[in-house]
Formats: structure tokens, C-alpha cells, sequence
């Protein structure tokens, strides 16, 4: 937030990635005046269908193959060359339609009803999660984050997930959490070691 108060608007648009968390968002005034647009990050919407797989393997283990498969789908854009055409071409061909039928799967989970591409076997019907329920959340996060989610379809400089850039500053984090007393001359020395 800091850096982007000092920021010109006429530097141009900016995309924001992270786990869609509004404390982790800029303020809304400061999106405004940027007109910051918000990408999600694949993992975010991953991890919840990991940690509850107990609970429907079936929905669990569908919404997780196309999470992996997504994954692999940008192993194969470094393979090829991620160049900007390669980047969009080969994330409109295999990573789009995935990316909407997982959202069928969640659609189908939270209201039951199957929308066209909903993947179900032949006379196979989907559990209906209640609203309280940790899988009604993962799946409405899918379906109400949609548009965040598969916002890096469309800019070749974003990553499906922002994992690595997490994994680089939570070093960081710690680092600041357990340096205690950092504020003083001696903590600021303890902070450095």
C-alpha cells in the first residue's frame, strides 16, 4: 500500500496477485485510482479440496486432477517456450476449458444441478454441500472468485499460482516474527544475523 501511495496513475495499470484475502488487498480507493485489476492464485482455490478430501473424494479428487493438470499445463508452456504467443495459445487450448470445468464441478456441488460439461458419469448425481460446510466454501470460492482465478489467462507475465513469491517472503515474515525487540538498535543487529 505504501509503494502504491507514491505510485503516478499515469504509470499505467497494474494486476495484483494473491489469495484474494481483503486484508491482503489494496485499499479500495487505491484500486480506483489505478485501476488495479485483482488475479487470484490457483493454489488458494487448490488447497481447501486437498484438506477435505475425506469428505467427497469424488468432487475432491476430480476438482484436484484439474489443479494438477493446470500445473502441468505450464510445464508444457516451458517446455514449448514461454513466449507471450506461446503463453496465451496454449493456455486458451487446454488450460481454459479446465479451468471451466472445474467451475461446472463446483456449480453442480453447491446446487445440483449439472450445467452443460458438468464431468458426471451416466446416471451419477452430485452431493449437495450445505452452506456450512468447508466444501461449500472451496467450491464458492471457485465460482464467486472466477473471474480473479483465470484472470492470468489472459496475461502472459502472470503465473497459475503465486506460490514461489509466497515462498520468498515468508523467509521474511519469520525472520521479522522472531527477532523480538527488533525496534531497538540491538534488534535491528539480531534481525541482521
Amino acid at each position: 500500500t505504501k509503494v502504491l501511495e507514491n505510485r503516478s496513475p499515469k504509470a499505467g495499470q497494474l494486476i495484483f496477485q494473491g489469495d484474494l484475502s481483503r486484508a491482503n488487498l489494496p485499499t479500495e480507493e487505491l484500486q480506483r485510482k489505478f485501476s488495479l485489476a485483482v488475479a487470484g492464485c490457483g493454489a488458494h482455490a487448490r488447497r481447501p479440496f486437498w484438506r477435505f478430501k475425506d469428505q467427497d473424494e469424488d468432487l475432491c479428487y476430480f476438482m484436484l486432477r484439474g489443479f494438477l493438470l493446470l500445473t502441468r499445463i505450464e510445464h508444457l508452456i516451458d517446455v514449448k517456450g514461454r513466449t507471450s504467443q506461446n503463453v496465451l495459445k496454449i493456455r486458451k487450448r487446454y488450460a481454459q476449458p479446465t479451468w471451466q470445468a472445474l467451475y461446472n464441478r463446483c456449480q453442480a456441488s453447491l446446487t445440483g444441478q449439472m450445467p452443460n460439461g458438468a464431468p458426471y458419469p451416466k446416471g451419477v448425481r452430485p452431493l449437495i454441500w450445505p452452506p456450512s460446510s468447508e466444501l461449500y466454501k472451496a467450491c464458492n470460492y471457485v465460482i464467486n472468485h472466477f473471474q480473479e482465478l483465470t484472470l492470468y489467462l489472459q496475461h502472459s507475465a502472470l503465473k497459475y499460482t503465486n506460490n514461489g513469491i509466497e515462498r520468498a517472503l515468508r523467509i521474511e515474515k519469520c525472520m521479522l516474527a522472531s527477532s523480538k525487540f527488533r525496534k531497538t538498535k540491538r534488534g535491528r543487529l539480531v534481525l541482521d544475523i
